[in-house]
């Protein structure tokens, strides 16, 4: 007799991945997805140090970096060719969650900024180097991610990956003990 194999985990309708405060949430098994990809790529191109090097890490990944204002008329068109419409709106939505959530867990994978056991997100700023708003987000997720952590006790297989992996160098000010 054959195996029968039962999908559950399936984003049927955009409606799904919206959620009641009218942002866009990614289902639980794509946040998952994406956290396993980050611990791989980490590993695959030798990302050892955190804060993370985006300019080394687009050159090994050979994504050519181009200022929008270097761009021909011609490059502009082409790119406005791509533009949401109704019809591809959700895709885009569910897309740009997808890649806001990677370069998330990539710049400051939530294990990482734990071992600095942050008080607010200017610690995280000044050790990741991030921008006041990225360095938000990241303090917003790794108080959720604290949670689940500790409610389970202990680190999955991708943040064990990471872990083993990646050095963060932290600026002496930040080397204390909570």
């Amino acid at each position: 007799m054959a195996e029968e194999f039962i999908v559950v985990d399936t984003v049927d309708t955009c409606e799904e991945i919206y959620n009641v405060s009218g942002g866009f949430s990614l289902p639980d098994f794509m946040y998952e997805e994406i956290k396993d990809v980050v611990s791989k790529l980490v590993k695959k191109y030798n990302v050892q140090n955190i804060p993370v090097n985006v300019f080394a890490l687009t050159k090994k990944l050979g994504i050519r970096l181009v200022k929008f204002s270097d761009l021909t008329e011609y490059e502009m068109q082409c790119l406005a060719k791509f533009g949401a419409t109704e019809d591809t709106a959700g895709f885009y939505a569910l897309a740009e969650a997808m890649a806001d959530f990677f370069a998330k867990y990539l710049i400051a994978p939530p294990m990482l900024v734990d071992k600095i056991r942050p008080i607010d997100y200017m610690e995280i700023k000044e050790v990741f180097l991030l921008t006041k708003t990225c360095a938000w987000n990241s303090f917003d997720y790794y108080q959720t991610w604290k949670r689940h952590h500790f409610r389970v006790g202990r680190y999955e297989e991708y943040e064990n990956r990471i872990l083993d992996f990646c050095t963060l160098r932290v600026p002496e000010p930040y080397k204390k003990v909570r």
